[in-house]
């Protein structure tokens, strides 16, 4: 309980408040989803964002590769069993599949080069701690692989979509580090280096 009352919480919390108020961040939030994964010895919490409307979901690697069960919950409550259908070898990505046939939100990928530059601002949602849907908001501080953004990132936020102000997702959050004068920053794979495994898995081939 004590860690909700520290300042950098109460602050993104406070954040994402505001943020929600915003018509568009609503909405995509109900793109994003929590992942409770059931692994040998071990239970955790993460999330993950559909990227088309059957129900495939991106998130990172280490979030699910030793799992023997994942639960998607999406924004209505509605949870959904998992599958893995691909996940990296070299970047921390993975795709799941809740198989659902009802089409479903989603957030559209971003692809025309360049993705991003330094200073591009962004939004970003996930779950971190033990909160649901949280939005904060930062900037691109570095570009490459991986990214850094100075949006707060907390465990929990591991696969979390960062998102442009055009609504589309430039990179997939995956870790936090402490970082010099810019102090806690987000690491994340940049969507441009996954596109071709998302336009791989959409037309069929499976690379388990």
């Amino acid at each position: 309980m004590f860690q909700f009352l520290r300042p950098d919480v109460i602050d993104f919390l406070t954040t994402s408040y505001e943020l929600s108020q915003n018509e568009e961040v609503a909405e995509w939030r109900e793109s994003v989803v929590t992942l409770q994964v059931e692994a040998p010895g071990a239970s955790s919490r993460g999330t993950g964002f559909f990227i088309n409307e059957d129900g495939l979901i991106a998130t990172n690697r280490h979030v699910v590769a030793e799992a023997f069960q994942v639960v998607a919950t999406l924004h209505d409550g509605t949870a959904f069993q998992a599958e893995p259908v691909f996940i990296s070898d070299e970047l921390d990505f993975a795709i799941i599949d809740i198989g659902e046939q009802t089409p479903v939100p989603y957030l559209p990928l971003a692809e025309e080069e360049p993705i991003m530059d330094v200073g591009t601002d962004i939004i970003v949602i996930g779950n971190p701690l033990s909160f649901t849907g949280i939005a904060n908001e930062g900037e691109v501080l570095e570009t490459g692989t991986p990214a850094v953004i100075s949006a707060p990132t907390f465990s929990g936020n591991s696969g979390s979509p960062a998102i442009n102000h055009e609504g589309e997702v430039v990179g997939i959050i995956y870790a936090t580090r402490n970082q010099g004068d810019e102090g806690r920053v987000g690491l994340m794979v940049p969507i441009n280096e996954v596109i071709d495994e998302v336009t791989m898995i959409e037309e069929g081939g499976v690379n388990e």
